[in-house]
């Protein structure tokens, strides 16, 4: 599983995908610059709104708990004018 994560976070361009974990839960790499991966796990960030630029740490995922690896091309949002 971590080559297939090591693949995905290098693809140019890159395309968001979800890891699935034991126990059903998620976790969305949105930007390969918010992911750090290793031997046994993979570190997930966000940006810090209190430090412009920077980076907050949001998960640490055991690669031995991930199940699955899904691309997420998700459509582009709808935008519905209010009162329509």
């Amino acid at each position: 599983m971590t080559e297939i994560i090591r693949e995905l976070l290098a693809r140019r361009p890159f395309v968001p995908f979800r890891i699935t974990l034991t126990g059903r839960s998620t976790q969305d790499v949105t930007d390969p610059d918010w992911a750090e991966i290793d031997r046994d796990v993979l570190r997930l960030y966000r940006p810090d709104p209190a430090a412009p630029g920077g980076r907050r740490w949001a998960a640490v995922v055991s690669l031995d708990h991930v199940v699955a690896v899904d691309t997420t091309d998700a459509d582009p949002p709808i935008i519905i004018p209010a009162g329509d």
